[in-house]
């Protein structure tokens, strides 16, 4: 018999996020950690689910210095503090629920960045417009959310169907590379735990070459590694990139929410590029 897996709403749970980007080529190796906590409330909505995602301020380890991008990121990452979504029970996000809070709380932060921009920085006023853009479409804050592998994991979308024995659902991640997603059959495994009550769900996927657009991945990793290279060396031939995606859960017994999760996704070439994602979550 196939195992289905349920939520049990309302249900509240706070978690550890620790996410890492990591990126090597030629020799230079990247790292950079994201640390934050998230509080995550299900509720029942309808014939789905109203979540909410509560997220304190994020902290950021490089092994180099932080580019200044990536701070004005951190920033930008008040505006996010609370966000309310509905979610079908498949874990698709349907609808923002608090778009006008989203706004409200989005002016004097940006207003105080606005003010703090000097003069001659022609790169500022651009993020911040293209933020207020944003912000102004509940579609395009939800595609942001989807771009955001951190949503994904804690909603993992297993819930409500039946997991043993499945055909291969499509599994997205948004920007791996810059405008180029990743693709893979996502299968799941059922582990139970007899001695604790839990169940542990393995996701695991080999990668869809129909929809991931090979030839912008190879692309990717050429420039990575021709970036990297001694000024004038003649770029090195990429062996076949090899794709890797999975993910670990242990689950709550009473609300159905994960307790642990890890998430892994990576694009090798052999010895000379790797680009690579890891995410941990651990409940409070």
């Amino acid at each position: 018999m196939a195992t289905t897996l349920h939520l049990r709403p309302p249900a509240t749970a706070r978690y550890a996020a620790t996410l890492s980007w990591e990126a090597y080529a030629g020799g230079d190796y990247q790292l950079t950690t994201i640390g934050r906590e998230v509080t995550l409330t299900v509720q029942p909505s309808g014939a789905g689910l109203a979540v909410e995602f509560a997220a304190g301020p994020p902290t950021l380890t490089k092994n180099q210095d932080p580019e200044p991008l990536e701070e004005f990121a951190l920033r930008l990452a008040a505006l996010y503090k609370r966000v309310r979504v509905q979610v079908a029970p498949t874990g698709e996000l349907l609808a923002l629920l608090n778009h006008e809070e989203l706004l409200q709380n989005s002016r004097p932060l940006l207003a105080e960045m606005r003010a703090a921009t000097l003069a001659d920085d022609q790169v500022t006023p651009t993020l911040l417009d293209f933020a207020e853009r944003q912000l102004r479409s509940p579609d395009s804050i939800l595609g942001s959310l989807q771009q955001d592998y951190l949503y994904q994991t804690l909603l993992p979308g297993f819930y409500n169907r039946p997991l043993d024995n499945q055909t291969a659902r499509p599994r997205q991640f948004v920007n791996f590379f810059d405008k180029t997603p990743l693709w893979f059959a996502e299968q799941a495994t059922v582990l139970p735990d007899p001695a604790t009550g839990q169940l542990r769900v393995r996701l695991h996927g080999a990668l869809d070459r129909q929809q991931t657009n090979l030839d912008a991945v190879q692309a990717h990793l050429a420039a990575a590694l021709q970036l990297a290279a001694p000024s004038g060396a003649a770029p090195e031939a990429l062996p076949t990139p090899h794709f890797h995606y999975e993910a670990t859960y242990t689950l709550a017994a009473a609300t159905g929410l994960p307790q642990q999760a890890a998430l892994t996704v990576y694009v090798r070439a052999g010895q000379l590029v790797n680009k690579e994602y890891n995410l941990t979550l651990t409940q409070l």
